[in-house]
C-alpha cells in the first residue's frame, strides 16, 4: 500500500479513535529497499500530517547483530517521529545462536533505556530456543530479562 493510501485509511478507520486509545503510525521494518521501512514511514508522516499518532513503531532485525547499525536505524526513527515516541515493537538476530543474540541485548539495552524517545521495546520470540529452552529462559532470554 502507498503512503498516501495509508494516510488516507488512517484518516477514515483510525483517526475517529484519537483521544479514546492510544494511535500508533504503521509499523515499518528496517528494509532498505527504496520505498520501504523508514523512506515509506517518511512519506506517510507527511501525507498523515494532520492526523493525531501518538507513537511510531519500528521493527527491526539483523542477522549479524549490528549494534551500530540497530542505533542508527532507531535514530532515524526518531527523526522522523519528530515528538512522538518510539515503540520498537519487534527486534532481533534472525539465525544468530544464543551466544550471539545474548552479546547483542547485552550492548543495546543499556543504550534503549537512556533513550527517553525510545517508550517500549520487545524482542522477537518468546519461544523454544529463541528467548525460552526447555521452559526456562534460554541464554537470550536471561541477557534480555537482565
Amino acid at each position: 500500500m502507498s503512503p498516501d493510501a495509508a494516510a488516507a485509511a488512517y484518516k477514515t478507520y483510525m483517526q475517529p479513535y484519537a483521544g479514546k486509545a492510544k494511535l500508533g503510525a504503521p509499523a515499518v521494518t528496517n528494509s532498505g529497499t527504496p520505498g520501504q521501512g523508514l523512506s515509506w514511514l517518511r512519506s506517510f508522516m507527511s501525507a498523515c500530517s494532520d492526523c493525531t499518532i501518538d507513537f511510531v513503531p519500528v521493527h527491526w532485525y539483523d542477522p549479524t547483530g549490528g549494534v551500530e547499525y540497530f542505533k542508527k536505524h532507531m535514530t532515524e526513527a526518531k527523526t522522523i517521529a519528530g515528538e512522538k515516541k518510539v515503540w520498537i515493537t519487534e527486534f532481533g538476530v534472525p539465525g544468530g545462536n544464543q551466544e550471539a543474540q545474548a552479546t547483542f541485548l547485552k550492548a543495546i539495552q543499556p543504550w534503549l533505556d537512556s533513550q527517553d524517545w525510545i517508550e517500549r521495546y520487545a524482542y522477537f520470540g518468546v519461544f523454544e530456543d529463541a528467548l525460552i529452552q526447555g521452559g526456562q529462559l534460554s541464554l537470550t532470554g536471561k541477557a534480555y530479562n537482565a
